[in-house]
């Protein structure tokens, strides 16, 4: 009769062992001493960049680099990162794991994200403000413009310049700024630019003075012409400054030249403020007129062929050549051989330096008188 029990007891047996365990089980789970392994997925997500617009910079790009989701299950990257200002941000990623019924099994996978980045780079622009020139008058003196002379502004933002610097004393000066750019909203985005200011001049000059230099004329001798006199002929210099200057026209052939000048003009600290000055010149004039001879040909009679010429025919009967000059006079008698009688002309005349062969005869205003040359077979 015992031994008909025996299977009941066996199978009673392993259903209470049973419960035990799975008992045990759930009291170490629940206290977390036992863990089920996750997956591990690695996404990256992509990088890039551009100067600086106005507009938000994103990259959708993303790659799983490391892991595989398990089968039926499916990945969802949400890459959310971006970047408007200049700077640098993380191309940051939402990720969800989906069961093929639609729920969300994130949690049984360890996930790690490798973020890209998002760098918006600074626009350039050049800036540079405008030049003013005026002469002194006791009053503050600024010059509040500014332009861009190379780059441009993004659409919506508009360029200010503070902080200009005014002057009263007569100087050369800077006229420095400090560059401002604003939105649509009037807020400070100046640092999404990377500006080069350029400065233009703030000029106070000491005032109005005209320089003149004298005139001087005289008859062509080969000899310069110049006429270093010079002086102030108007307006008056600032206190302590004194002015250097000289005339430096020159001239030696006939004609007309401007005695032009060159003048400096220095400050009781040794600086040249020549430029403080609106300088105005009534420059004398340097005149070298003809210088006049005479020349007269001789009556010459004489036997045909070119052996009997005679080659000194010819004076200079008033005036006289520059000093240092030569002259070679070539008359009718000299040149034609031919039997008959004529006016002893002169056909050319030859007015040089010695050892140059520059005809200077256009300097001279020569009258001539002709003799009669009588040529006989």
């Amino acid at each position: 009769m015992q031994k008909k029990h025996i299977p009941i007891y066996l199978f009673g047996s392993a259903c209470i062992a049973l419960v035990v365990a799975l008992i045990v089980l759930t009291g170490i789970i629940s206290t977390g001493s036992f863990q089920i392994r996750k997956i591990k997925l690695v996404i990256a997500t992509g990088s890039d960049t551009k100067e600086y617009d106005g507009t938000p910079l994103r990259c959708d790009e993303w790659a799983l680099i490391e892991g595989e989701p398990m089968k039926e299950h499916t990945l969802r990257v949400i890459v959310r990162g971006e970047r408007t200002a200049f700077g640098t941000s993380e191309n940051h990623a939402e990720v969800t794991v989906i069961d093929k019924g639609g729920l969300d099994v994130t949690k049984q996978y360890d996930i790690e994200i490798n973020p890209g980045e998002l760098e918006v780079t600074r626009r350039k622009l050049t800036i540079k403000s405008d030049s003013v020139t005026e002469v002194y008058t006791g009053n503050e003196v600024t010059c509040q413009k500014v332009r861009i002379t190379d780059g441009r502004l993004r659409i919506g933002d508009h360029l200010e310049g503070e902080d200009f610097p005014s002057y009263v004393e007569p100087g050369k000066y800077e006229n420095y700024f400090n560059p401002i750019i604003r939105d649509e909203e009037n807020n400070v985005v100046t640092a999404n630019y990377d500006i080069t200011c350029v400065y233009g001049d703030i000029i106070i000059r000491n005032g109005y003075i005209v320089l003149a230099s004298e005139s001087k004329e005289k008859e062509y001798d080969g000899v310069e012409l110049s006429a270093e006199t010079c002086y102030i002929e108007d307006g008056q210099l600032h206190a302590g400054d004194r002015i250097e200057m000289k005339a430096v026209g020159t001239i030696t052939g006939v004609g007309k030249r401007i005695n032009s000048i060159d003048a400096k003009i220095i400050n009781a600290n040794g600086d040249d403020v020549t430029d403080l000055y609106e300088i105005s010149y009534n420059p004398g004039l340097l005149v070298v007129t003809p210088r006049k001879i005479v020349i007269r040909t001789h009556d010459v009679e004489r036997a045909s062929g070119p052996e009997n010429a005679e080659d000194d025919d010819w004076d200079i009967v008033s005036g006289s050549l520059a000093p240092g000059e030569e002259i070679t006079v070539k008359t009718t008698q000299q040149t034609i051989h031919d039997p008959g009688e004529r006016e002893n002309t002169v056909v050319y005349v030859f007015i040089h330096e010695s050892g140059s062969m520059v005809n200077v005869a256009s300097y001279y205003q020569i009258t001539y008188y002709y003799g009669h040359a009588v040529i006989h077979w």
